[in-house]
């Protein structure tokens, strides 16, 4: 039994260090039970890293088998006590064992071991096994985000709540529409989970009353002791240059500053208590009429004072609160639709995983668990274990307690340094602290990985120079702030120092002679904005071209920004000057001009009457030269008949898109099969869906593509470029302005509600929450130095960094250290091209053609029915199975129309205008009888064309499949759709063995009904 904790540095090889471990652990025991692997579990963040870790195993092992690189043998051997017969027997037993049972072959996502952990937990979870986890939470989120608004308006308090919402968003200068701050506001559900209370609005208004009575009681007091002696000084024709300091920093105009709420007093005012002196002017007379008016005067000062001293942090807490306190309400209205939306849909956020499993295993026996996966590891490996959450944790460390305890291992690699998405609640102290004390009766092991692998020494050396400074400026910076603010927080006071010890890195002997260069340069503070940024992109942009001329391919270039806006000015520039780039900015589907004239032409075909549309259409067309038809308005009245794929092929065909448009156009034909496959295909929903949903469509590219590539730094984790440019390094140390954090007060009566969401700003250093106030501010200084030192050390052979002296962000930092504002280390070369000859050149596939035309001239889909001499008018004699399919996709009268555009898609009708009129009119004909209209009025749970299974006396299963089943307090009501002329006799038998089953079901009350459509006759069915 071993738990070794390794603390890995940036290219310090921990993957090789896994790998390593993996074979240790398992060769000495492959010879007798090869089988042993599936014992142990390796956990990663992401698939990429998944899929890494899986090939370097099973490469190693292979080389192990072969007995490819003998001093890994060698090694191995001296470590396991094996001879080289043994150990290369024992490795291909292994080989073998992994290869024939790859399935148990676990190296996961922490994701996906969850998710099958919550598989084997379905029926205590109370899930259904078709439940399915949904990953795109976005839409969930719009779903319950619209259902809410349209809830208010018949709820009278929800609707009082959402205007509140918006007065609070228009006093502080944001717009008025809601939607997207409650989407943005939303993501919080998926954090979080909401007590009772946050949903009930009767006991919150009661809540809001309380802090509103707080903020009241101190502002009319304060208030009236500033009327008061405004009026006093009013009386005696007395102002603030008739006192000491006078009007620039007289302390009397404290008075006038209550009466604009500003209640802080300064010195001068807590200086002038009770000490006639520091009031006195220049002016004999009025030092009379102050000396008069001086008792009252100074009553009133002492007064305000004490009151602002004894309950100001009172007043501020409740008036913080208040400004999120509707946030809070609505939040928990979101969260409630979100659960009806997922329950309906049978989903599960891929958020709730983490709250079920939590629920789950709490005071749950390790034993237990792995039972129910169907699995019993004894061993992990756990990597990238900084950004692991206390959720996550909590999860694991009942299985890893377990494995140690049955004499297992476990290694821990992860390195707090990097720990850069506490905005997915990671949490780098269960690295640092919490790991070593709940496992603490195992005796963890701690390792340190201090050789860099990846970087030429140069770099080395100035990261190390760079990174054992900048912690120390940081920690005295929160501490100038703890002074200012009269706090202390042992805990803080050596948090970001600690987080840096032992940070220095070695230098691989392999690279111990490699050249390298670094180049940091501070841009003229002078300059604004604007114009510092366009030098950065002007220096990017001659760097590149420089690299290209010494040899470079654009490949090994990687250029680091800290926002997507960032990133896309950068590939703007470098397009503009014909420099190719891989970013995700450039690779969206609707940045194409080609795509985005399609969807104006789509648009234009729904709404005719937009003429800025249709201008940016005629502009398009102009620019290429292309002459609007003269038949543009028919042409667009019959596009909108089409099926959306019909339409877009159409556009293609009639408007030949260029060389450049054609990936784009293929990602669009695909975007809208994987639309049309989950949605209808009609062209007005995509439309709608494309509105909402662009920015989010990515262009696949090869990573291959010898392009320089533009990516965030938190996208840029994990990787390496032989160059790397960080154009903007002078992001903020502070939280963004109105970061939401959560928070708990023990002060009653804030302590109502268990936890509050406020808004990040240096007003809660005067609150009850000024410990949760400067705890964030602290992880904000190590978050960002945490994504410098990510940045910093991506690079293998150069690196150069653009930054300012912008107060308070990372470029003040780095000019500290620096003490100059440009520094250069190193010397500049030429890459080694020894390897080229062994590279695999790539045969890039390219068409000039984009190959398409109208459906109607090069496709005709034949329908299940239709014999080989039929023509179109051959459908109407089918009407009737059409008719039959329809009604299977609508459980509402609303859903005529889904259901008749999903008939045409998938090809059981001919996208005629005429038919479809008639087959329209039909269904909505039937759904208006009498008898049948309340059956879709949508009161009713529905289900259509469901399978029943039921067991033969055989031990076999057949199946019963009503057209429709409705249900609706413990009522059941079954239905079965019949078209043509005849009423069989067997047709009631038919209805009575659904009814016979419901009841058998447990349905006490079940009705049977055979409706004759086309003959407009409903039969009741008796049984």
């Amino acid at each position: 039994m071993a738990l070794n904790i390794y603390k890995a540095s940036a290219g310090s090889g921990k993957t090789y260090t896994i790998t390593n471990e993996y074979l240790r652990w398992l060769l000495p025991v492959a010879k007798f039970n090869p089988s042993a692997f599936r014992s142990v579990l390796a956990v990663t963040f992401t698939n990429k890293a998944t899929g890494e870790m899986k090939r370097r195993i099973v490469e190693a092992l292979n080389d192990v088998a072969e007995n490819k690189h003998k001093q890994a043998v060698t090694s191995l051997c001296e470590t396991l006590r094996m001879t080289p017969e043994e150990l290369t027997k024992s490795a291909k037993a292994l080989r073998t064992a992994i290869l024939h049972d790859y399935s148990h072959f676990a190296v996961s996502t922490i994701d996906k071991f969850f998710q099958k952990i919550i598989r084997a937990f379905m029926h205590e979870a109370d899930l259904s096994p078709e439940y399915t986890v949904e990953l795109d939470t976005e839409r969930l989120l719009d779903e319950s985000v619209e259902r809410l608004l349209q809830e208010s308006l018949q709820d009278e308090l929800l609707s009082a709540w959402l205007h509140l919402f918006v007065e609070e968003r228009m006093e502080d200068g944001k717009h008025w529409d809601i939607r997207n701050e409650l989407k943005e506001r939303g993501k919080e559900v998926f954090k979080k989970d909401f007590d009772k209370k946050s949903a009930d609005k009767n006991f919150l208004n009661g809540y809001v009353n309380e802090l509103k009575k707080i903020t009241d009681e101190f502002e009319n007091e304060m208030k009236k002791y500033s009327a008061e002696s405004l009026k006093i000084l009013d009386d005696n024709n007395l102002c603030a240059d008739d006192f000491k300091y006078k009007k620039g920093g007289a302390f009397i105009n404290y008075f006038s500053h209550i009466k604009k709420n500003k209640y802080e007093p300064g010195k001068r005012a807590i200086k002038a208590q009770d000490d006639i002196n520091e009031w006195y002017g220049n002016d004999a007379d009025k030092n009379i009429q102050i000396d008069q008016i001086y008792p009252t005067l100074n009553a009133c000062l002492t007064k305000a004072i004490a009151l602002y001293k004894e309950k100001y942090i009172h007043y501020n807490t409740a008036q913080q609160i208040q400004r999120n306190i509707y946030s809070l309400g609505l939040l928990a209205d979101i969260a409630n639709h979100i659960r009806i939306i997922s329950k309906e849909e049978n989903v599960m956020p891929i958020s709730d995983s983490l709250h079920l499993l939590d629920k789950l295993v709490s005071g749950s026996d390790a034993p237990f668990i792995y039972e129910k996966t169907g699995a019993r590891f004894q061993s992990f490996m756990l990597d990238e274990f900084q950004d692991t959450s206390n959720m996550q944790w909590n999860i694991l460390k009942p299985l890893l307690e377990n494995g140690l305890a049955e004499s297992g291992n476990t290694l821990v690699v992860g390195d707090v340094k990097q720990s850069i998405y506490r905005w997915r609640d990671g949490d780098w102290r269960i690295l640092a602290e919490k790991l070593d004390k709940d496992l603490r009766a195992f005796d963890p092991i701690h390792k340190n990985l201090d050789v860099n692998w990846r970087s030429a020494p140069v770099i080395i050396h100035t990261n190390n120079e760079l990174f054992g400074k900048m912690p120390q400026l940081l920690q005295q910076m929160l501490a100038d702030s703890f002074k200012e603010a009269d706090y202390d927080d042992k805990d803080l006071h050596n948090a970001i120092t600690e987080a840096y010890t032992n940070t220095a890195q070695k230098v691989a002997s392999k690279n111990a002679a490699e050249k390298g260069y670094v180049h940091i340069e501070t841009l003229d503070k002078n300059d604004d904005d604007a114009s510092t940024k366009d030098k950065a992109l002007q220096k990017v942009n001659d760097l590149v071209n420089d690299l290209k001329k010494r040899g470079y391919p654009l490949s090994d270039i990687g250029i680091l920004v800290r926002t997507k806006k960032e990133g896309q000015a950068v590939a703007d520039m470098l397009l503009e000057n014909g420099i190719s780039v891989i970013s995700q900015d450039s690779l969206f589907v609707a940045r194409s001009p080609f795509v985005q004239f399609v969807m104006g032409i789509l648009y234009q075909a729904i709404y005719q009457d937009d003429s800025i549309n249709r201008k940016s259409i005629e502009n398009f067309l102009k620019k290429r030269e292309i002459t609007i038809p003269s038949d543009f308005d028919e042409w667009l009245a019959a596009l909108v008949q089409q099926s959306l794929a019909e339409a877009v092929e159409t556009i293609i065909a009639h408007f030949k898109p260029t060389e450049t448009d054609l990936p784009f156009i293929q990602e669009l034909h695909d975007i809208i099969l994987m639309y049309s496959t989950k949605e209808s295909g009609d062209i007005y929903s995509f439309v709608e869906w494309w509105a909402e949903k662009n920015d989010k469509q990515m262009l696949a590219i090869s990573d291959e593509q010898d392009a320089v590539k533009i990516l965030t730094i938190h996208k840029a984790k994990g990787l390496q470029f032989n160059v790397v440019i960080i154009p903007f390094c002078r992001w903020k140390l502070e939280p963004k302005p109105n970061t939401l954090l959560w928070v708990q007060c023990h002060e009653a009566p804030f302590n109502s509600i268990q936890k509050l969401p406020l808004n990040y700003t240096s007003q809660l250093a005067d609150t009850h929450f000024r410990s949760d106030y400067f705890k964030e501010k602290t992880q904000a200084y190590i978050d960002n130095l945490n994504l410098l030192y990510v940045a910093f050390t991506r690079a293998e052979k150069e690196l150069y960094v653009f930054t300012t002296k912008e107060k308070n962000t990372v470029g003040s930092l780095i000019t500290a250290c620096l003490g100059n504002d440009c520094f250069d280390a190193g010397e500049q070369s030429s890459p080694v091209t020894a390897d080229s000859e062994n590279k695999t050149e790539q045969t890039l596939i390219t068409w000039n053609d984009y190959p398409s035309k109208p459906y109607i001239n090069h496709l005709k889909l034949r329908y299940s029915d239709e014999k080989k001499n039929d023509d179109a008018v051959t459908s109407w004699r089918d009407n009737g199975i059409l008719m039959h399919r329809a009604f299977s996709e609508i459980k509402t009268a609303k859903d005529v129309e889904t259901s008749i555009q999903s008939i045409i898609l998938q090809g059981f009708v001919e996208n005629n205008p005429i038919m479809i009129a008639h087959l329209r009119k039909s269904i909505e004909d039937a759904l208006q009888q009498p008898e049948a209209a309340p059956w879709f009025d949508g009161s009713w749970e529905v289900q259509t064309e469901t399978d029943i299974l039921l067991p033969n006396t055989d031990g076999q299963f057949h199946s019963l499949r009503p057209d429709r089943v409705m249900i609706k307090n413990g009522k059941v009501v079954v239905v079965d759709y019949k078209f043509g002329e005849n009423e069989p006799t067997h047709y009631e038998e038919q209805v009575k063995n659904y009814i016979d089953c419901l009841k058998k079901m447990g349905f006490p009350e079940v009705e049977g009904f055979l409706w004759y459509v086309n003959k407009k006759r409903i039969l009741s069915i008796n049984f």
